[in-house]
């Protein structure tokens, strides 16, 4: 009877461990496939992102292998141990390049590694930074205000009515775009609207002022050239990262091609330029 009830109390005992085993997996794939999706999002490049979100999982002892798969679209996270494996798969909407975002990731990746957090604990935190602080519209056109002024004063601008149209043109054109792409499904779409109010107020002020066309125009569509997404691009073909590098390329194609129809078509019907689309 005393054998009995030692190999129960065993039994339950690795029961018990089996469990909180697989409770700890669940929290750890959880909070890896959060910070992946994050990463991404952010605007970070595919193998930073993997690699990232792979030691944070694997910085816990209970946990023999962590591996995580990267696309543009989805995210695929498998964590082991002890046999048992938790597989965690999440789509991926858009990327919003949320550099502040990223940099907090990285740092809980860091307090992982130094074992600071628990594994509940850092799903928290990594809740806490997805659904924290974000700009707001008139913060993210002050922005576009100033870095347009700072473009125009590269391309050799020094007239102040030049400067203040092109501030409040890049103003505008920030905030119509950040209402815009709540309504429209693309990107590209919003890109495109984009072009097309900055174009038309520069070609208003043009007329009204006689200011040059190129002085207002090429600062404000600056702003619209997708020049982080070219840049993790490049990242992602020296990493090997092909297919993720080739959607990238692809999407900022696309952004341009939006950029140049949006300002042909309002430069061409304005008749601010002497040439015909045909």
């Amino acid at each position: 009877m005393l054998s009995m009830g030692k190999s129960a109390i065993v039994r339950e005992t690795r029961e018990s461990i089996g469990r909180d085993a697989g409770a700890l997996l669940e929290v750890v794939a959880d909070a890896v496939l959060l910070a992946s999706t994050i990463l991404v999002e952010g605007g970070c490049e595919t193998q930073l992102a993997e690699d990232t979100a792979s030691a944070m999982g694997s910085s816990y002892q209970q946990v023999d292998e962590c591996t995580v798969f990267v696309m543009l679209t989805g995210i695929m996270v498998s964590v082991v141990a002890k046999g048992e494996t938790v597989t965690r798969i999440a789509r991926l909407d858009g990327v919003s390049h949320n550099i502040w975002a990223t940099d907090r990731v990285i740092a809980l990746e860091q307090q992982c590694e130094q074992g600071k957090l628990e594994a509940g604990e850092l799903l928290t935190k990594l809740r806490e930074v997805r659904e924290g602080p974000r700009f707001s519209p008139a913060a993210l056109g002050a922005a576009a205000a100033v870095g347009s002024v700072g473009f125009a004063i590269f391309y050799g601008t020094t007239s102040l009515d030049a400067l203040a149209c092109v501030a409040i043109i890049a103003f505008v054109t920030q905030i119509s775009g950040h209402y815009a792409s709540r309504l429209l499904l693309n990107s590209s779409l919003t890109i495109l609207v984009q072009a097309l109010l900055a174009t038309a107020a520069c070609c208003l002020c043009q007329r009204l002022w006689a200011l040059g066309i190129d002085k207002l125009l090429i600062p404000v569509l600056m702003l619209l050239v997708p020049g982080m997404t070219l840049a993790t691009g490049i990242l992602d073909t020296l990493s090997g990262n092909f297919l993720s590098a080739t959607a990238r390329f692809g999407k900022a194609l696309l952004v341009g091609i939006a950029i140049a129809i949006g300002s042909a078509v309002v430069l061409h019907y304005t008749g601010v330029l002497s040439w015909s689309l045909s």
